[in-house]
């Protein structure tokens, strides 16, 4: 997913990561960001 930063995600971490990002945006949109801006 990240290859630039040395790492690349397995397609189903990926799609459990979007998961969880959902998840959180559901109820609180900015903490969503900011959950995915410290995981990439």
């Amino acid at each position: 997913m990240n290859a630039e930063r040395g790492f690349r995600l397995h397609p189903g971490a990926a799609s459990d990561i979007t998961s969880i990002w959902e998840f959180i945006a559901k109820d609180n949109p900015l903490a969503a960001k900011r959950v995915r801006e410290d995981a990439f």
